[in-house]
């Protein structure tokens, strides 16, 4: 996730702005996390890349629904906090950016199989506990800094990296699974009724169509 200071006028309606959750645009917290900085190849590249490597095995362990789920309410569990750290320390610049939700995708991965080898872009073996400790270290150090009374400004919405990690530790941890928590008005759905998919219509023919 990435600060922003340039709007242009489609992101200034869907990015991550403090000022304007606060005002009541809570939609926000879920469509932030769809935007990336067209100045910053990588950063949907390493996005996408992470969440392809990780989410496939999320997905199949635990299915496409609550996959989704899990990834729509990270996204806006690490906004959450973004938003509430940047108002504490009064900073009002906007977020853009997947890698909250994305992070928390790569702890639920990284937690039962730490000492899986990742070749990254194909080159470089690293294990996986490796590469999340190191994320984790890297967010957890600046927001430190920050409650010491130092001023860090590299561009980087740590506080939402680390509401991701949080959410993806308990997650696993717990065994939570997201569908769990929404009322579904029918037996064993397991799925808010908006995302369910609809019954197919059948056309009906009678004995006298001919």
């Amino acid at each position: 996730v990435m600060q922003i200071l340039l709007r242009e006028p489609f992101t200034r309606w869907f990015d991550l702005s403090p000022g304007d959750v606060l005002r009541g645009q809570i939609w926000r917290l879920f469509t932030y996390d769809f935007l990336h900085s067209r100045y910053n190849p990588w950063h949907i590249l390493w996005n996408m890349y992470i969440l392809y490597i990780t989410g496939r095995d999320l997905e199949a362990r635990r299915g496409t629904r609550e996959f989704l789920a899990f990834y729509l309410l990270a996204g806006a569990l690490s906004g959450c906090l973004f938003v509430v750290w940047s108002l504490w320390f009064g900073q009002l610049a906007p977020a853009i950016g997947a890698s909250g939700a994305v992070v928390a995708v790569m702890i639920v991965y990284a937690l039962p199989y730490p000492h899986q080898i990742w070749h990254i872009f194909g080159i470089v073996p690293i294990p996986v506990w490796v590469i999340a400790a190191v994320t984790v270290v890297l967010d957890l150090h600046p927001m430190l800094l920050q409650l010491s009374g130092e001023h860090v400004s590299d561009g980087i919405a740590h506080s939402a990296h680390m509401g991701g990690i949080v959410f993806g530790a308990l997650y696993w941890r717990r065994q939570w699974r997201v569908l769990d928590w929404f009322p579904t008005g029918s037996k064993g759905g397991g799925f808010p009724h908006w995302f369910r998919p609809r019954p197919q219509l059948k056309i009906h023919r009678g004995a006298d169509a001919e």
